[in-house]
């Protein structure tokens, strides 16, 4: 049995009508999400899969303090960086956190841009076999003796979609998903497919936050240099004095991994500046891609408002639609 059993999808209770806002890093959700929480008296849910972890602030881009002061959020520093977290278990938190939203009367709001995460929220996770410690140990070997860069050629040979999903660092997506297919000879994507015709767990009404590539580049690099003025450095720093390093695996990510190879002197701090805004410039064109997939989603281009127009029009949008009132 999968991690979401068929057998309990029937069992489960109507979907809990949801606004989710979606969008590629550094389009703003955070900001237009506290003040849309504001507007519907209700509390955030975190659909990002880096700000899981906690220590990680500057680097995943957290929400501020203040903002957090003013709207409370949910599923953010919940494990340390070297703890264990997966989409099934944001899912199952989730998707509690929803139907106590409805029970309060109040519309869940959900911010974030991780689309494994929100597709496990919306729609629950395909049935998987259980991981396999021996098929794990044989692609852990292959990935120290040959690079993870032959594994993530290997999945976009056999399962393409699937490997645009994922970061090419992100060794245990990868390797699950090419364990997934070693144990059935079924790909993630042709697993998730014949998942697909599942009812949703969550009535979702995606809200979209979207710019031109090039104001999207110049966004990502402002906030990069940002970042560093902030203490990113010092951050990673921290991480390191505290024992964490490569073997964690929010910090294989591209958020941090070269910013590692910098504290410890063996990468100039602005060759690991460059490289962190070529790899950020480069999950978001993933994440591009992937909301491409979504038919359902009201877009709005940031580039067109200020943040008070933008809230307006969102609400404005929402009140048209009949999602809420007030």
């Amino acid at each position: 049995m999968g991690r979401t059993g068929n057998a309990s999808r029937a069992a489960m209770t109507p979907p809990v009508p949801t606004i989710i806002i979606i969008g590629a890093t550094a389009t703003g959700k955070s900001e237009l999400g506290v003040r849309l929480a504001e507007s519907l008296r209700t509390e955030i849910i975190n659909a990002d899969s880096r700000q899981i972890y906690r220590h990680l602030d500057i680097g995943t881009a957290k929400p501020s303090p203040a903002q957090r002061r003013r709207v409370v959020h949910h599923l953010i520093d919940v494990v340390p960086p070297d703890g264990m977290y997966d989409a099934a278990q944001f899912a199952r938190q989730a998707h509690r956190l929803c139907q106590e939203a409805q029970a309060r009367r109040t519309l869940p709001l959900v911010v974030g841009g991780c689309g494994l995460y929100l597709n496990a929220l919306v729609n629950g996770l395909a049935d998987a076999p259980e991981a396999s410690p021996a098929a794990r140990a044989r692609l852990l070997q292959r990935a120290a003796a040959d690079g993870l860069e032959v594994l993530y050629d290997e999945l976009r040979r056999r399962d393409p979609l699937c490997a645009a999903a994922v970061h090419p660092h992100d060794r245990v997506r990868i390797i699950r998903a090419l364990e997934v297919y070693e144990q059935t000879g079924e790909t993630m994507t042709a697993l998730r497919r014949r998942h697909a015709h599942q009812p949703p767990r969550l009535h979702p009404w995606f809200i979209g936050v979207r710019c031109a590539r090039p104001a999207l580049r110049r966004r990502i690099a402002e906030r990069a240099h940002d970042m560093v003025r902030r203490g990113l450095f010092e951050e990673v720093e921290g991480l390191v004095a505290r024992g964490y390093d490569e073997r964690c695996r929010p910090l294989q990510g591209f958020s941090y991994q070269h910013l590692l190879a910098a504290v410890r002197g063996g990468l100039d701090r602005q060759e690991a500046l460059h490289r962190l805004i070529r790899d950020t410039q480069r999950y978001a064109k993933r994440q591009e891609t992937w909301f491409r997939r979504l038919s359902n989603v009201q877009w709005f281009d940031i580039d067109a408002f200020n943040p008070d127009q933008l809230h307006a029009a969102v609400v404005a949008f929402l009140r048209q639609a009949g999602v809420f009132e007030g």
